[in-house]
């Protein structure tokens, strides 16, 4: 059994209100802190806007299946996130995701490899 649910605190794609924020993209870029990060971050992976929830045969809140996710192999990332049972896993998880893209901001670079987003050795 599943539910619907949409979280009004978390958007579907917060970077228009980061950028709206620091008034330019340029400063967004400058300016972006670790919070910034963690919205982007749970807006794409950890905590989408409209998800389910799974509640029977198991009863897991924080497991979201979220919906509205465009891009297949964004969606096939967050199943990843999302499907792992081991809380400490899921928060260093973030962390190293918050990390990752912070610095491709900083680096100026226009995507993040896939080695590096699956943390391949």
């Amino acid at each position: 059994m599943w539910t619907h649910d949409v979280d009004s605190n978390y958007f579907v794609f917060p970077e228009q209100s980061i950028l709206n924020k620091h008034k330019k993209r340029k400063d967004a870029l400058q300016k972006i802190n670790d919070r910034d990060m963690e919205v982007v971050i749970d807006g794409l992976i950890c905590h989408p806007h409209a998800h389910q929830h799974i509640e029977s045969p198991i009863e897991k809140h924080e497991i979201r299946i979220g919906g509205g996710i465009s891009n297949p192999f964004l969606f096939l990332f967050h199943l990843r996130y999302q499907l792992c049972p081991i809380k400490e896993k899921r928060e260093h998880e973030k962390g190293r995701l918050m990390n990752l893209f912070k610095q491709s901001i900083v680096e100026k670079k226009r995507t993040v490899q896939p080695d590096s987003l699956m943390a391949l050795p």
